[in-house]
């Protein structure tokens, strides 16, 4: 029982890792790219974000890409995956908030 738990907590805090990680590097890359495009097209998507903004979007892309490299390489599941990883993201999510807090980190 005590090591189920543990296989468990084990599980979600490196998936937050592992989320925080990708997700950091995901948004810088996606922060780069929003100081480059002036185009009306992708303006909207990508208008100068924030580095909250920038993060959350770079969880949410990170939590689908990881997961599905993981179904891929593993076999695994991949709603399975993805659920474990989305719950990584809001591990990692909180973490940074709780970091940051009301100050924004300059990437």
């Amino acid at each position: 029982m005590l090591q189920d738990v543990l296989r468990i907590v084990a599980s979600l805090v490196s998936a937050a890792i592992a989320m925080a990680v990708a997700g950091a590097i995901a948004a810088y890359a996606i922060r780069a790219l929003s100081r480059r495009f002036r185009s009306e097209r992708v303006g909207w998507l990508l208008a100068n974000l924030s580095p909250l903004e920038a993060f959350v979007f770079g969880l949410i892309l990170a939590s689908i890409a990881v997961a599905a490299m993981q179904s891929w390489i593993a076999s695994a599941d991949l709603g399975g995956a993805w659920l474990r990883y989305a719950a990584g993201s809001g591990i990692a999510l909180v973490a940074f908030l709780t970091i940051f807090g009301r100050r924004q980190p300059h990437l």
